[in-house]
């Protein structure tokens, strides 16, 4: 396997609504230039003649990295909207394996923008094949930015204002900083990401500075998921046995940007979570203690496929997802339920948290490894979501 990937660095996104401002934050600095607020970049969208569908639209994206590209990159930036999927994978592995540059996507229909920084894939067998890609490296800028509280009482708002971002800042360490740079396989691509296209276009959205890839339709093919120990239709143990698997032999893992991190896995004893993706097929989050702290592994239940993984530079991982996790989570957060309920007042049998999670695009959550868990507390149905509690989900635009 080869492996190619970008020097760029991860920072998490400031708002719910500011995912491609981040991707501008964080492809710029790779490129070299100052680091940029996302306060400022969002100014200099205005006049991009930003589209009101979108957040950060694509062609106001891309204005603004050809306004603050580097001057020795004499090539602009470009959107390209390719209606097949896998004309739109195959150019991204061309444009990252031909130039070096991180190429931002939307994922998710058009919920959001993440910053595809490398790829994964197999040479040919034999001279004049295409490669095989295996899967992508991303800069997910979910969740929104660890926040230093800003009202008189912190139970009301879990949001309050943002550390400044730095090159040496907190973004990447794991669970509410966000997991930095992770592994997205070409099957879990195809599920999580890009399973439909954006729905605005009509079409799979990408921004290169290459302007036509040439060479992307036929230097790469989208390969098929490959098979681990255990499938199909995999019990707890068995998916605890398969993530072990691909940590300890998956080249993605063993000599990928994580390495480092992912040496010595050991799948936790704890079940795995189960979660239903947006499409209604299950897959396992297994955490495993690796040398370089805790990892989680995303399995598919059906048939055993390696979906992701991701290896945060710290040792935290999102929040144990349990009822006892939820009581707390409502009771810090108390005066925001209390046209509900007496927050403070409740017990642990008043918290029933539905043991088999789903995972949806919307504001609270946009990765795979942020599971959505159903509580209800006497007779409210609410959502338990990374350590936070919520009466509804909100929809969200890249």
């Amino acid at each position: 396997m080869n492996i190619v990937v970008a020097n760029v660095p991860y920072h998490q996104q400031d708002e719910g609504f500011e995912c491609g401002k981040a991707v501008a934050q964080m492809l710029l600095r790779g490129l070299g230039r100052p680091l940029a607020s996302q306060g400022d970049i969002a100014e200099l969208l205005k006049g991009c003649g930003q589209n009101d569908d979108w957040s950060t639209s694509p062609d106001a994206l891309t204005c603004i990295l050809n306004a603050h590209r580097p001057k020795r990159f004499s090539q602009q930036f470009i959107v390209h909207a390719d209606n097949e999927r896998d004309v739109a994978m195959r150019r991204l592995a061309a444009t990252i394996t031909g130039t070096g540059i991180a190429v931002p996507a939307v994922v998710m229909e058009n919920k959001h923008w993440v910053c595809v920084r490398g790829v994964a894939f197999d040479e040919p067998a034999s001279p004049g094949l295409p490669a095989t890609i295996r899967g992508f490296y991303i800069n997910n800028p979910m969740p929104i930015t660890a926040r230093k509280a800003h009202s008189k009482d912190h139970r009301l708002d879990p949001y309050p204002r943002p550390f400044p971002h730095a090159d040496d800042d907190a973004c990447g360490i794991g669970s509410i900083f966000g997991t930095g740079c992770e592994y997205v396989s070409a099957y879990g691509w195809i599920s999580d990401y890009w399973s439909a296209p954006a729905s605005t276009y009509g079409a799979y959205i990408t921004i290169s500075n290459v302007p036509q890839s040439p060479y992307a339709a036929q230097s790469f093919r989208v390969g098929p998921p490959l098979p681990t120990v255990g499938g199909p239709n995999l019990g707890e143990a068995a998916a605890r046995a398969a993530a072990e698997h691909q940590v300890k032999s998956n080249p993605a893992a063993t000599r990928g940007p994580l390495a480092e991190r992912l040496r010595h896995p050991k799948a936790m004893p704890q079940s795995p979570g189960q979660s239903n993706d947006a499409s209604g097929s299950t897959y396992y989050i297994v955490t495993v203690v690796c040398d370089g702290g805790l990892a989680q592994v995303s399995i598919d239940k059906a048939n055993g496929a390696l979906r992701g993984f991701q290896a945060p530079a710290g040792t935290t991982i999102p929040d144990s997802y349990t009822a006892e996790a939820a009581l707390g989570a409502l009771q810090q957060q108390s005066l925001r339920f209390r046209h509900l309920f007496d927050a403070d007042q409740l017990r642990l049998e008043d918290v029933v948290l539905d043991p088999k999670f789903f995972w949806s695009p919307c504001l609270q959550t946009r990765s795979p490894f942020i599971p959505i868990g159903r509580v209800t507390v006497r007779g409210h149905q609410m959502y338990f979501i990374d350590g936070q509690v919520y009466e509804t989900l909100e929809d969200v635009r890249a």
